[in-house]
């Protein structure tokens, strides 16, 4: 079937890094017959944005064959829309009907700011979208409860959920989509995830960079909204589901609305939780001089079931750390046997699930050399041919499957989860500063 791929957004930031990318890698396998409609504010026309391209082939055409390139910009037509002009969604329409014919789809990408999301759906309808058509929005899906439910609620006066793809790119990696595979389809590790043989959770996603020119943005989403609420929680559902009825969308999403309903954050948040803020923050472009806002935040919270009841669990993320690195790790209890005490301190079982800069699964596990205990690593990488996220994600979307998208009350879940964080962030004047390229703030 021919897809015809609207992006929004079409030169900014994430369609340089990301988008673009993946949708030549698309395009370069030739399974798919797509077509492309740049969409941008520009007054570009065509050969504006193939040169714009062109520019920027330090980033994605490096080392590409030059059919492949020409192939990929022969597919583009760049169409500018302004997003509160109803007549250039008009236009946009008539382009996309002449290149989908009566059998093809579209797939709008929105790779704009949220607030603007609103101007989109506006508009939307003037479009004349088929039920067959779907949509991509980006997180963050809302900046709190009542405006993802604002926002959806709007979304669902133009689209049915069919047509809805939540994007989070952190579930298009392949060690976050080996989670499920890697717990249920191997007998050796169901039977001790469990609060009898683990003993604590942690997780976290650490960014050696600061916010860059992204202050804006930043400023109105802090760490909590920006990474907590979608990417960590989003990971934790995976790691403690139940196993699901079936492999499919709705029987694990089904799954991970019983965990967040099961998240219980302690109310001593003075204890549990840590705010900072790397300093030279209030110096980056767009943000305000006494700005409160967070670039690091680690909680502490349970599960209350009957699995995980009594695991403390961590959820760390914050910016201008030692390193960039994110990380499953789940930590075994400690073997108290008297057998061992010749050899050693016997170190704690542990399993790592690198999500980034690496995509790796390693177990821990102790052994024995000669007279001396030995901490023993066993590796699993990820296979040469792996797709990066969003050209799986993308790929995903345009054959229809939904698995590593986000159905809305599961994000609605993790919303009302962090509601009471962020009232106490929201009230508290209080954030610990940190330097740069340290391990973030220490906790007074």
């Amino acid at each position: 079937m021919k897809t015809v791929f609207v992006l929004f957004g079409s030169t900014g930031d994430l369609a340089r890094r990301k988008i673009l990318p993946s949708i030549f890698e698309i395009c370069k396998s030739g399974k798919d017959d797509i077509k492309i409609i740049a969409v941008g504010r520009r007054d570009f026309d065509n050969n504006d944005f193939y040169e714009y391209l062109w520019n920027l082939g330090k980033e994605f055409f490096i080392d590409q064959n030059i059919d492949n390139i020409n192939n990929f910009i022969k597919k583009i037509d760049y169409q500018k829309v302004v997003l509160d002009k109803q007549e250039d969604y008009i236009k946009l329409s008539e382009k996309i009907n002449d290149l989908k014919g009566k059998n093809g789809q579209t797939i709008i990408h929105l790779s704009v700011s949220p607030e603007h999301y609103h101007l989109f759906l506006d508009n939307a309808k003037a479009m004349n979208l088929d039920k067959k058509d779907k949509v991509i929005f980006e997180k963050p899906f809302g900046n709190d409860l009542n405006s993802s439910i604002e926002l959806n609620n709007k979304i669902n006066l133009v689209f049915d959920e069919e047509q809805v793809y939540r994007i989070d790119h952190y579930l298009g990696k392949e060690a976050v989509q080996n989670i499920i595979f890697f717990r249920f389809a191997n007998l050796i590790f169901e039977p001790i995830w469990n609060n009898k043989y683990i003993d604590n959770i942690q997780i976290f996603a650490n960014e050696s960079i600061g916010v860059g020119d992204r202050g804006d943005y930043y400023e109105n989403y802090g760490a909590i909204k920006d990474m907590l609420q979608n990417h960590l929680l989003q990971m934790l559902t995976l790691v403690s589901i139940e196993k699901p009825k079936s492999f499919d969308a709705n029987s694990i999403s089904d799954e991970k609305i019983k965990i967040l309903k099961s998240i219980k954050l302690g109310k001593n948040f003075e204890k549990d939780i840590i705010l900072g803020q790397y300093k030279g923050y209030l110096q980056e472009k767009g943000v305000g001089t006494n700005s409160k806002t967070e670039t690091y935040v680690s909680i502490k919270l349970e599960i209350n079931n009957s699995r995980f009841t009594g695991i403390p669990i961590y959820l760390t993320t914050g910016k201008c750390l030692k390193e960039k690195s994110t990380k499953i790790i789940i930590n075994f209890k400690n073997i108290s046997d008297s057998l061992f005490e010749s050899f050693g301190n016997i170190k704690n079982n542990k399993i790592e699930l690198e999500i980034q800069t690496d995509e790796n699964i390693n177990i821990y596990f102790n052994g024995k050399i000669d007279e001396n205990r030995k901490e023993f690593k066993s590796k699993f990488e990820k296979g040469t041919n792996t797709k990066e996220a969003y050209e799986k994600l993308i790929k995903d979307c345009i054959d229809g499957n939904k698995i590593l998208f986000t159905r809305f009350d599961v994000l609605q879940e993790s919303w009302i989860v962090l509601n009471d964080l962020l009232t106490y962030k929201n009230n508290s004047n209080h954030i610990n500063q940190y330097d740069k390229g340290s391990d973030g703030p220490i906790y007074n």
